[in-house]
């Protein structure tokens, strides 16, 4: 089937510990509203399900940096799965 994405599994149980560590915050703005936990190594780039690859963010974030991912310019650190201050003016 063309332009059907793989799905790929989810621990439940990485989703709320990621959510419990983060204090229910998004990491980047500390919003308490519509949070996605984001995989900071991308689980098709071989990134694994795990609580230290996850990170809370607010859906505009998570957007955000998962443009600038899967972007030609790499524009995230992948240390922390966050984008670098020089491009977006945050952390």
């Amino acid at each position: 089937m063309a332009g059907k994405r793989k799905r790929y599994p989810r621990s439940k149980a990485v989703i709320s510990q990621a959510l419990a560590r983060d204090q229910y915050a998004c990491r980047i703005c500390n919003s308490y509203g519509m949070l996605e936990v984001h995989h900071i190594v991308p689980l098709h780039k071989g990134g694994e399900d795990t609580l230290e690859n996850a990170v809370t963010l607010c859906k505009m974030h998570h957007s955000m940096i998962t443009t600038a991912q899967n972007s030609k310019r790499g524009q995230v650190d992948p240390q922390t799965g966050l984008p670098y201050k020089s491009v977006w003016g945050w952390r």
